[in-house]
């Protein structure tokens, strides 16, 4: 046993002490650290609502797929969407076969790769058919016009 006042319990209390105050700090540090890169993670996140109707492909994850030497698909599709109940997951069916793609299960966005938003096509009433040069010289109006964006959440 060490009495005490010694310059062992004295370097022991001191270094006690200041592993509590340097903890301290350590932690205030940490947690603003983490705050910070939340708030930074909220700002840059993409929510992605998916159109029904709209073509997809899923990417299984990586433990999902199959050893690298079988060659397997990185991704399988194309799928059309045909709900999204939540923004985190979407309901998917195959053009194919017509059939919901696992039973209906809800499949996670971070497996579904989606294309860039594109705007949608109208063809508007022409007064007929026009030759090459009027379409070259516009003397009529366009034929082609592309919808707004702003009815989309991208």
């Amino acid at each position: 046993m060490v009495p005490r006042g010694t310059a062992q319990t004295d370097i022991a209390a001191r270094l006690f002490s200041n592993f509590r105050e340097m903890a301290g700090i350590l932690n205030r540090h940490k947690d603003a650290q983490m705050e910070k890169s939340r708030e930074q993670v909220n700002q840059t996140r993409h929510l992605r609502q998916l159109i029904p109707g709209e073509i997809v492909f899923r990417r299984m994850p990586a433990k999902a797929r199959p050893a690298k030497h079988l060659l397997g698909e990185p991704s399988a599709g194309p799928y059309i969407v045909d709900s999204q109940a939540s923004l985190s997951s979407v309901k998917l069916k195959d053009p194919k076969t017509g059939k919901y793609v696992d039973d209906g299960a809800n499949i996670p966005l971070e497996q579904v790769l989606a294309g860039p938003r594109r705007g949608l096509l109208e063809f508007e009433k022409g007064t007929g058919p026009r030759s090459v040069g009027q379409m070259l010289s516009r003397e009529d109006n366009v034929v082609l016009s592309v919808t707004s964006l702003s009815d989309y959440v991208i």
